[in-house]
């Protein structure tokens, strides 16, 4: 599910709602959308690669163990997950300060 669901409909909220929390507006605007979209479309092979090889092995083993450790390795696997996004798509850039030509 997660081959399917993350790119049609985890990445496109996440990059919306990073750019909408990110300009210090909460809610999601036609042009906070757009700008995510575009954001979201100069990196999803990265973002569905960092998806795929998280989830498609995780989901392997998580069907190999028994069924009272399913529910804990699912949430290390989500834990890590998390930390791989926040570390290649967490980061806020400060607005560019406009630069002066004074000495």
């Amino acid at each position: 599910t997660n081959a399917v669901l993350d790119p049609c409909f985890f990445f496109p909220t996440f990059y919306s709602m990073k750019e909408a929390l990110s300009r210090g507006e909460f809610r999601v605007s036609r042009d906070v959308v757009r700008t995510a979209l575009s954001k979201y479309a100069a990196n999803y092979r990265q973002d569905w690669l960092n998806s795929w090889s998280v989830w498609l092995p995780g989901h392997c083993v998580t069907y190999q163990l028994a069924p009272r450790w399913r529910m804990t390795w699912v949430a290390v696997v989500s834990f890590g997950y998390v930390c791989l996004l926040s570390m290649t798509r967490g980061a806020i850039k400060p607005p560019q300060a406009a630069v002066s030509s004074d000495p």
